[in-house]
């Protein structure tokens, strides 16, 4: 395992590391020492740093096809997390009890969660320039909702009714259309042509 074959090559690495085995390491000593043993499985220096490694890689990388991250040596701020949540567990072996908030953890509704790093993701200034099409889709979502809250609050009063339109029948209008009585006797026209008469209204005794 490469793991192994770091100890092998570097028998300093194994003193440097013997930090996490006392229970009395302050967290600075446990990051330098963790930080020491990465940078010696990726192939660098012990001194160097963590940041400047990862750039070497990714420069490296560059030109592949297809390469991963995650083969990427971590960030200065991500190791220090996870020395110290190594350290952690070292300690919980040995039976030491530790407060895991300090040593690279947090505690959450759900349970213990790694905290993975306390930096950013890139600098600011880079953020600010990156463009992101989601975050553009959801402005225009945003948008379309606030125009439709907008709509639903409109009152009757908020209609304007300032427009043309035909003139509801009067009254008048209205007797004019109806039937009257002698269109309820007009004949019916038989089928042989003649005027049939009326049918006679049905009296009830």
């Amino acid at each position: 395992m490469k793991f192994v074959n770091t100890f092998e090559k570097n028998p300093g690495i194994q003193r440097t590391v013997s930090i996490f085995m006392d229970h009395n390491a302050t967290p600075d000593q446990v990051t330098d020492a963790g930080a020491q043993f990465i940078a010696a499985v990726y192939s660098g220096a012990s001194n160097t740093p963590l940041n400047d490694l990862r750039l070497h890689h990714f420069e490296k990388a560059l030109p592949k096809v297809n390469f991963s991250l995650a083969s990427l040596p971590p960030t200065a701020a991500a190791a220090r997390q996870h020395s110290l949540r190594v350290f952690l567990q070292v300690q919980l072996w040995k039976g030491t009890a530790m407060d895991p908030k300090k040593w690279g953890w947090d505690i959450k509704e759900t349970g213990l969660q790694p905290v993975t790093t306390l930096e950013p993701p890139a600098p600011k200034d880079l953020l600010n320039n990156i463009s992101c099409t989601w975050l553009w889709q959801r402005m225009k979502y945003d948008i379309l909702n606030e125009q439709a809250d907008m709509a639903s609050d409109v009152t009757p009063d908020d209609i304007d009714t300032d427009y043309d339109e035909e003139p509801s029948p009067s009254l008048s209008d209205s007797a004019a259309l109806a039937p009257g009585p002698s269109d309820s006797a007009a004949p019916v026209p038989s089928p042989s042509g003649s005027a049939a008469p009326a049918p006679k209204r049905a009296r009830f005794n």
